[in-house]
């Protein structure tokens, strides 16, 4: 697993600035959200609950389009360095399937979240990994959000 990320910035300090975008949540689409956005020029806050980067159970199967998505985004590197999947082989007692994967690789989540949000982070996105997020009513108040911690 990669080394533990650290916030870009406090609590404090997002608190008191105006962002045109918060995404919640650093996984793939969290963390692509972000990315994309801070190109288009939005200042981006990217919160995540856990210590980041985290254990994720999953397959660690990209296709061939998820892979395109992200050599497109500059993740190349990322993509090409990953085992390829040839093929998912399917048993049940006695049976068994091949489906084809062409393009496919293997990256773990940890690699994956981390060097997303890592290239978030140079494109100009703010991190704040073990953070929890709560939307709350607008009422013109901005008191009560910094009342909630945020």
């Amino acid at each position: 697993m990669n080394r533990p990320m650290r916030a870009t910035l406090s609590l404090e300090e997002a608190a008191d600035q105006p962002w045109d975008v918060v995404v919640v949540g650093a996984g793939p689409a969290g963390g692509m959200a972000a990315l994309l956005l801070s190109r288009r020029g939005r200042r981006v806050l990217l919160v995540e609950r856990s210590s980041f980067p985290r254990d994720k159970a999953c397959g660690c199967c990209l296709n061939e389009a998820g892979a395109d998505v992200l050599r497109r985004a500059g993740l190349g590197d990322v993509v090409d360095s990953a085992p390829r999947l040839d093929q998912l082989v399917l048993r049940r007692h006695r049976s068994e399937i091949r489906l084809a994967l062409p393009g496919s690789v293997c990256i773990s989540r940890d690699v994956l979240d981390t060097r997303i949000v890592e290239q978030a982070i140079a494109a100009g996105v703010h991190f704040i990994p073990s953070c929890s997020a709560r939307l709350l009513p607008d009422n013109g108040d901005v008191s009560a959000y910094r009342h909630h911690g945020l």
